[in-house]
């Protein structure tokens, strides 16, 4: 257990992780960014460097809060997690000030100082206006699906189509029946009778929550909903009204 705690710690100190690509997990981070942007790698170095030769007692007093801060995102498996760890992003902040107070002292003595602050102001603005820009247009669609992006209109779309249907089929993933539920006019108090399988409805009235079989094609007055990729080999599929992505498709059978 200590050998892998210390190797979980270890993963939120890599240089890929603060500086380059962040978390994994879509939720969590761009996936083009670290938690820090990359233009801030010479004042975090240059923090560490104050907190290591010169504020000793600081240096301590914050090892001691990251290593604390840390715990909670270090136990699980999946790391570095900077969601479990955002109570470290305060020793970051601190740590990038202090950098940033010893670079701007240490430059602004030499002969073209002021050049260098400015260009490395200016190299800061534009890491942060290349941040904003992909953070407001490229990255809600490369996010999409860890935002379960789609699943409310595909509920809204069974939703509208379940009364004229005798059969409808989804075969998208084990969690879809959670938003059919929420945006579906059902009566709780019945679906909490209905018949779990390993903690999941596998249907719920005319509604069957799995993957596609060759029978299924031949099924009547039915509506068969299900992911682009897997369902390449059938035909009569089309895209699902949802905006920015044609992941989801569906096929009505008369």
């Amino acid at each position: 257990f200590l050998k892998d705690l210390a190797t979980h710690y270890a993963e939120h100190f890599d240089l890929s992780y603060l500086f380059i690509s962040g978390d994994v997990n879509l939720r969590h981070s761009t996936g083009k960014t670290g938690i820090m942007l990359v233009t801030f790698a010479p004042l975090f170095f240059a923090g560490v460097y104050v907190c290591a030769r010169k504020e000793q007692k600081i240096g301590i007093f914050l090892v001691v809060w990251y290593l604390i801060a840390l715990l909670p995102a270090s136990v699980p498996n999946e790391v570095p997690h900077a969601l479990r760890s955002i109570n470290g992003l305060g020793v970051v902040a601190l740590l990038c000030g202090l950098g940033a107070v010893e670079l701007f002292s240490f430059f602004q003595k030499k002969r073209f100082g002021k050049i260098i602050i400015s260009v490395f102001i200016c190299a800061i603005l534009l890491n942060l206006f290349m941040f904003l820009h992909d953070y407001a247009v490229h990255y809600p669609t490369r996010s999409a699906d860890a935002w379960s992006y789609g699943k409310k209109q595909i509920a809204q779309f069974i939703e509208k189509e379940k009364a004229t249907r005798d059969h409808i089929l989804v075969a998208v993933d084990d969690s879809i029946y959670l938003w059919v539920l929420f945006y579906g006019n059902y009566d709780f108090i019945k679906v909490q009778r209905m018949p779990f399988t390993d903690n999941r409805l596998k249907r719920i009235d005319a509604i069957e929550f799995r993957g596609l079989s060759a029978g299924d094609t031949t099924l009547k007055n039915t509506l068969i909903i299900g992911l682009s990729d897997e369902m390449r080999e059938y035909q009569g599929f089309r895209p699902l009204p949802i905006v920015n992505t044609q992941r989801f498709v569906y096929r009505t059978q008369p």
